[in-house]
Order: structure tokens, then C-alpha cells, then sequence
């Protein structure tokens, strides 16, 4: 394998798994979220994960 084909299926591996782990722990904050809610806790109190919380603070 040439060099170059090395370092591009490097890199998609890296993009691929760091997709994966974005959609993970964007999935995890709305579970905790879901528990929260189900407990009765202000809207104010609820966990977010660092991504959906940028997103809201951008909008």
C-alpha cells in the first residue's frame, strides 16, 4: 500500500470514530435528560452534553 492510501484510510477511520462517539454521548445526554424530566426537575436543571448545549446557546 502506498503511503498516501495509508494516510487517507487513517484519517477516515479517525472521522468515522469520532463521529460515532459524538452521536454517542449526544444520545447519552438525552437519555439523562429523559430521566431528569421524568423526575420532575425544572427545565433549568437538566444536564446537557457540551454539543447540544453550544447548539442551544447559538440559536
Amino acid at each position: 500500500m502506498k503511503a498516501k492510501n495509508k494516510k487517507a484510510l487513517y484519517r477516515g477511520l479517525v472521522l468515522v470514530i469520532g463521529i460515532l462517539v459524538a452521536v454517542y454521548m449526544f444520545l447519552s445526554g438525552f437519555q439523562i435528560n429523559n430521566r431528569i424530566s421524568e423526575k420532575h426537575i425544572g427545565e433549568e436543571k437538566l444536564l446537557y452534553t457540551p454539543l447540544v448545549y453550544k447548539l442551544l446557546i447559538n440559536s
